[in-house]
């Protein structure tokens, strides 16, 4: 082999290496931004759903302590100091009800006129009145002492850090049934949120939290990815819009192995691409230009020594130059092919191939879109909730309660028209995203 072939063929190999290189490099860089980009746009999703659930939380608190505050017989007790009216109007079983450990009833000077607590007893707990505020409802007074003298109406919903522990309370200025006044005091539910009730949080949003005291009152919501852990946090604001608590998720990241996939199939098929391209290097340069060039010096040079002769350069044609387009884009395909199945992954669920969770919260934000933008006026979303489907797995096995699921899911696929979208939740929770005709 000549020197110039040796030089060719080592330079074209090389530019080739470097470039495929170059080339997974970059592809791998894009894929695993695009999936961080997404993990990252679910978190912030699952933390707006945790703020949500928190706010509807003490939003309930807040409504109940204005159903019981503007009514006239609270606004008369709070003149005539009738005995009978905690009597007759509170029970175990309504502050069971209410979701609250303590009603704190307050004078316009901000003293408190009734203290109730609400202790868990093996059944539905007792009620005990206080004869003297204890350290928790000191610090709730001193948090209203400004509010219990105001002419102005109340309302409001908010969250007390004591003891390194989280209290929600909402209270409402106490006037008569139409809201009038003057206003006689205030009237306050105050509940822990203890880790029981921050479970049934966890189990409505299908979201571990932690809730902690703001560090900042400048802190903003962020989501970051800590090793193999996507992190998001955000702050709560109560019904005045003050800072009042820290939320934190952390979870591990749920397109990991995903990721480790498609990253595997980048370097299997980059490098059957750079072996195919390396082949055809060799054999399109070397044998169809390089080899051709010498056996074209060669003739000459015996064209030269055979003066008058008839020798002449043969040279033939390759058809075969047509596969590489071929291979190459048969392994663009493959790529194409496997990145559209993790896609589809990330958003069906695997059993039913309805759309799941994620799907719903995605094309519930698109929905909306639409309705601001004006592409629609309105649409309909249907939750259907299978009754006593535990029983099914129970007595039959799981085996049965996946085909009852897979039933359920075919039927809703076949009952839905051609714009509606039909979404398993999650377990044997199902939903249904109409949109009308326009």
């Amino acid at each position: 082999m000549g020197t110039l072939r040796r030089q060719s063929l080592a330079l074209t190999a090389l530019t080739l290496i470097v470039f495929m290189v170059i080339s997974i490099a970059v592809s791998r860089h894009w894929i695993e931004r695009s999936m961080r980009e997404f993990e990252t746009r679910d978190a912030s999703r699952s933390l707006q759903q945790v703020n949500q659930a928190l706010q509807s939380h003490m939003l309930n608190l807040r409504k109940q302590a204005r159903d019981y505050a503007v009514w006239n017989a609270t606004y008369d007790f709070m003149q005539n100091h009738d005995s009978t009216y905690i009597g007759e109007n509170y029970s175990s079983e309504i502050f069971s009800n209410i979701d609250s450990d303590y009603l704190i009833i307050l004078r316009t000077d901000g003293t408190p006129e009734v203290l109730l607590q609400h202790i868990p007893d093996n059944g539905s707990g007792r009620l005990q009145r206080l004869l003297a505020p204890d350290a928790l409802c000191i610090e709730v007074i001193k948090q209203l002492a400004s509010y219990s003298s105001s002419d102005k109406l109340q309302f409001s919903g908010s969250i007390l850090w004591f003891n390194n522990k989280p209290y929600q309370y909402g209270y409402s200025s106490i006037l008569n049934n139409q809201g009038a006044g003057p206003a006689r005091g205030l009237l306050v539910y105050v509940r822990e949120l203890s880790p029981a009730r921050l479970h049934v949080l966890t189990e409505m949003t299908e979201e571990a939290f932690l809730l902690r005291p703001p560090q900042s009152k400048q802190l903003q919501s962020k989501t970051h990815i800590e090793g193999e852990q996507i992190v998001s946090t955000g702050i709560f604001r109560d019904t005045d819009k003050r800072v009042v608590a820290e939320i934190e998720i952390r979870k591990e990241r749920p397109l990991k192995s995903q990721i480790n996939t498609v990253k595997n199939i980048i370097n299997i098929n980059s490098l059957m691409l750079t072996l195919l391209a390396l082949a055809s290097v060799y054999y399109l340069f070397d044998r169809v230009v390089l080899q051709k060039i010498e056996k074209l010096v060669q003739s000459i040079s015996n064209i030269r020594t055979q003066q008058g002769g008839h020798a002449r350069v043969a040279l033939q044609a390759n058809s075969d130059i047509d596969r590489i387009s071929t291979e190459v884009n048969n392994l663009l395909d493959n790529l194409a092919e496997s990145h559209a199945q993790l896609q589809f992954e990330a958003l069906h669920d695997h059993l039913t191939g309805l759309g799941n969770r994620k799907f719903f919260l995605q094309q519930i934000e698109r929905a909306c879109s639409d309705c601001r933008s004006g592409i629609q006026e309105n649409f309909y979303v249907f939750l259907l909730d299978l009754d006593a489907f535990k029983d099914i797995n129970d007595m039959y096995g799981h085996l049965a309660g996946d085909q009852v699921i897979k039933t359920i899911a075919d039927r809703l696929a076949h009952s839905a028209s051609h714009i509606d979208l039909p979404i398993r939740i999650g377990g044997d929770e199902f939903a249904l995203i109409a949109r009308p005709k326009q």
